[in-house]
């Protein structure tokens, strides 16, 4: 199990949540798909993070390198932080929308599988904040990947080949 904590100055106090993690082919990695809606729940991308096919996961689990996803939420609280205010889910959707239009900055796209672990991420801040039922994790989730699909129509990318995911769609990855 891996911790993470953060502190938000307007609020004046520090949040944690863990998460499970483990070694895999000489990294560590962290479970981050634990919050995920069930309607995004996906096959792990075993060659988007090096693994073999018989390591990947299937169902409720998404292995993230810790490394990313620890620097990933630093990215999310500066934002956060920078905001000034105390954290409402608007204000984590904002947020939210900000590191999504960051990695579309960089890199003149989002892919789908980036866009989820995001999702996660800010679903897992979401949590640390508030003690919720996971009814309305599931519901800031859905309605976080939604607004980024909306937001950037042809910026959303389902893989490699630059087919674009629509509002509508809801990709399986095989």
């Amino acid at each position: 199990m891996k911790a993470f904590s953060f502190f938000i100055p307007a609020e004046n106090f520090t949040y944690s949540f863990v998460l499970p993690s483990k070694t895999m082919n000489g990294a560590e990695f962290v479970n981050t798909a634990g919050l995920r809606h069930p309607d995004f729940l996906t096959k792990t991308n075993a060659a988007r993070i090096g693994l073999t096919v018989s390591d990947a996961i299937v169902g409720e689990e998404c292995w993230q390198e810790y490394k990313t996803f620890a620097n990933d939420l630093q990215s999310i609280v500066n934002k956060i932080v920078a905001m000034n205010m105390e954290v409402t889910y608007e204000c984590l959707q904002d947020a939210f929308l900000h590191i999504c239009d960051d990695h579309i900055n960089r890199f003149g796209r989002l892919f789908y599988h980036d866009l989820l672990s995001y999702a996660d991420l800010a679903t897992y801040v979401s949590m640390a904040i508030y003690d919720a039922p996971t009814d309305a994790y599931h519901s800031f989730y859905k309605n976080a990947v939604y607004n980024v699909m909306n937001t950037f129509p042809t910026k959303v990318l389902h893989d490699f080949f630059g087919e674009y995911i629509s509002y509508a769609d809801n990709p399986v990855f095989e």
